[in-house]
């Protein structure tokens, strides 16, 4: 990589954090944008002065999603404190991120030009930009799965250093974020077919990656079992709670196990597609056209490019299918960021790179005009669609609520045909950007820049746009979070007992012992609690009956009701809020009676 373009990387990469931090410093005190992030810093805390991993001190709780984040937050708070170690490290590893996918673009079109292109449209991207300031994992696992990646694609054997350290990273990433597992599975499926292709077959390579997957994570999932009773996180079983085609097959529900594997990917694609024409309608534009040139590509590492394309074009349905949420892409993409800069090679790519499109032409012509036409049908027909079959969609997407059930239907079939006709749209404009005439004429210097030119003056426009964003982020989770545990810690005793279902900032700055009313890190709250909160203060009355209770009472039916136990004490409102579930929080003094029904 040439210093020169190393530089340039770095001067657009840090003034675009530079400007992040400016803004956020305008208008409030240093901190993260997330709630989630002081999840972290919890458990950091708790490792580095001996408490073990745990949330509440000494209790060994498997509540995290990206241990491995935790245990470099756990190195660094010491060193750097719970803002700067968090804040140091995201643009660390997001700039080597960056650079990663600079490498890649090369070693795949083997241009400068082209992979400094990326590498600059991916430093100017605000979304990947405000990961880096999340004090998230996000920079991490983005490293670890890009870097993997590129080793992956240097490789020249099965068996050569560079293929088991493409293992390494991709097992790493895992660790760093669960949907990375689709690496390690993509890697592992094309290796075998090239495996089977082979004249003489040696076990030795498959044994070699069955052992550094192992390695590496077998420790985790026995420390969930030793501590939860289950391989999985804690935070897995509190945010699917069940939804996924695993557990839908398990149950012998046929019915749920079919939306599963048809509603929800199709759902995650819709919202994914979205979001990057959010951050880039040109890229968003040609991707699809860049991934038919991935998939055509001729030469030797044909095979690994048509891994490239098939993981891209499956990894938004396949966590859809086996971990729903209900969206892929809340909280600035903060679970799938590693694939923005994958999406942005395919966009200039198919913008700007040489590629065969003629055997896609049929394909992309019929499912463009199929989406079209279905969703122009779920616009013009969505009664029919709310009374006959909306009930069969809307049980799949649970976080749905409106005052009307009729309402709540009518307003998923317009977005739902919205969202077809936007796909059908996307399709179209791939195929016209493949086009022979199109690529002709953005091969010519002048088109050539001037769309360049657009693309890269979209970026800085909206890296500024969600600077704001940002400042208001951490606004919201100073206001509101760290203030109520500041208040906690003037006002309550010692020892004392929060109940709460934001639990990152409280916990960190009240230094009271937690009760997660959404059972991130209480096991004891099981999803039946979090679906009937009635039931969760049952809980409370018969066996933990906590000292204070703070929560966003919109959240919840019956606990806030309760006023005869919980006495209101404080009322924080979240002006401009940006970023928290609700623009209101409350904490209430627990009295508790000796008799209580």
């Amino acid at each position: 990589m040439p210093r020169r373009h190393l530089l340039i990387l770095a001067a657009l990469f840090l003034t675009g954090c530079a400007i992040y931090l400016a803004w956020s410093l305008t208008i409030t005190e240093p901190g993260y944008p997330l709630d989630d992030s002081w999840i972290h810093q919890v458990f950091a805390r708790n490792l580095a002065t001996g408490h073990g991993f745990s949330f509440n001190p000494d209790i060994p709780m498997s509540g995290a999603t990206a241990p491995l984040w935790t245990l470099l937050m756990g190195l660094l708070w010491p060193l750097m404190g719970p803002i700067g170690s968090g804040i140091l490290a995201g643009i660390i590893l997001e700039f080597l991120a960056i650079i990663a996918i600079y490498k890649l673009t090369l070693l795949i079109t083997n241009q400068n030009k082209l992979a400094l292109i990326i590498a600059i449209i991916t430093a100017l991207t605000s979304k990947l930009i405000w990961g880096a300031l999340s004090g998230m994992e996000i920079g991490l696992y983005s490293a670890l799965a890009l870097w993997g990646l590129y080793f992956y694609f240097k490789s020249e054997s099965l068996s050569d250093k560079w293929s088991y350290l493409a293992y390494i990273l991709f097992a790493l990433a895992f660790l760093s974020r669960p949907e990375c597992a689709l690496f390690v599975a993509a890697a592992a499926i094309r290796d075998f077919f090239e495996w089977f292709k082979l004249p003489r077959k040696s076990l030795i390579p498959w044994l070699a990656r069955l052992a550094i997957v192992a390695v590496i994570t077998i420790p985790y999932f026995a420390f969930n079992y030793s501590v939860a009773g289950s391989i999985f996180p804690q935070t897995y079983t509190a945010k699917v709670q069940g939804r996924g085609l695993i557990s839908a097959l398990g149950h012998g529900e046929f019915k749920r196990a079919l939306k599963a594997v048809t509603i929800i990917p199709y759902t995650y694609i819709q919202l994914f597609a979205g979001k990057i024409f959010q951050i880039n309608p040109f890229i968003a534009l040609a991707a699809l056209a860049g991934l038919t040139k991935l998939w055509s590509y001729r030469g030797k590492l044909r095979s690994r490019c048509r891994m490239l394309s098939l993981l891209l074009l499956l990894v938004l349905p396949m966590m859809g299918a086996f971990a729903p949420l209900y969206t892929p892409v809340y909280h600035n993409l903060r679970i799938v960021a590693h694939l923005v800069p994958p999406i942005i090679l395919l966009g200039v790519v198919g913008l700007f790179w040489k590629g065969e499109f003629k055997k896609f032409k049929r394909l992309f012509i019929s499912v463009g005009s199929f989406l079209i036409l279905a969703g122009a049908l779920f616009l013009v027909f969505d009664d029919f669609f709310v009374r006959h079959l909306g009930p069969y969609f809307l049980q799949s997407l649970s976080r749905m609520t409106s005052a009307s059930e009729y309402d709540t239907l009518t307003w998923f079939a317009r977005d739902l045909g919205k969202q077809t006709l936007f796909l059908g749209g996307i399709i179209i404009s791939a195929l016209i950007i493949s086009l022979t005439s199109v690529q002709n004429w953005l091969s010519i210097r002048t088109p050539q820049r001037l769309v360049l030119g657009l693309i890269i003056l979209y970026s800085t426009a909206t890296l500024f746009a969600n600077a704001v964003d940002y400042a208001y982020n951490v606004k919201n989770i100073n206001e509101i979070d760290k203030g109520i545990a500041l208040y906690l810690k003037k006002h309550g005793p010692a020892g004392s007992t929060v109940a709460v279902n934001d639990i990152g900032a409280i916990a960190y700055y009240s230094d009271m012992k937690v009760l997660d009313l959404k059972g991130l890190v209480s096991p004891e709250i099981t999803p039946e609690m979090i679906q009937d909160d009635s039931l969760a203060f049952e809980y409370m009355q018969k066996k933990n009956r906590v000292d204070y209770l703070a929560i966003f009472p919109e959240w919840f039916k019956y606990i806030p009701t309760r006023t005869d136990i919980f006495k209101r004490e404080l009322r924080l409102i979240a002006y401009n809020n940006t970023i928290l579930a609700d623009d209101t929080a409350i904490v209430y003094r627990a009295v508790w009676p000796d008799s209580i029904q």
